[in-house]
């Protein structure tokens, strides 16, 4: 028993991330560093919205149905994302442009994810209904 926790301890202390770690080292020789362009803030690409919805988009509010009761962007339809899977009809064709939103962005989003994956061609996250 003793000579087995040796050997564990030795492997621990063998295998540690510490300055003297060959792994670490020889990884710092292949990794190279990150661009440039990388390390830059990503900008929000600007989307008219409006321009969009006057061309023929749709708008989906994504929220539940007592969050659209209390308001929402005039012209939208109401397909919670705890439905969308169900509600599939009420999104056009898959060449129509969608524009979804909810409450901070986070639903909107992952239903952006859903409809890319179930085929549509132009989704777009507007973010907040406060947002139009």
């Amino acid at each position: 028993m003793r000579w087995f926790i040796g050997c564990a301890l030795f492997a621990v202390v063998a295998c540690s991330s510490g300055p003297n770690n060959r792994f670490t080292e020889h990884q710092k020789k292949i990794t190279p560093p990150p661009p440039k362009e990388a390390l830059k803030k990503v900008v929000k690409k600007e989307v008219d919205y409006h321009g969009l919805v006057a061309e023929g988009a749709i708008l989906v509010d994504v929220r539940t149905p007592p969050e659209f009761a209390r308001g929402s962007v005039p012209g939208a339809k109401n397909v919670p994302y705890e439905n969308l899977l169900q509600k599939m009809d009420a999104f056009g064709t898959h060449d129509q442009t969608v524009i979804v939103f909810c409450e901070s962005g986070r639903r909107a989003g992952l239903a952006k994810e859903i409809l890319v994956q179930q085929g549509w061609k132009e989704v777009h996250n507007m973010g907040s209904h406060r947002d139009w």
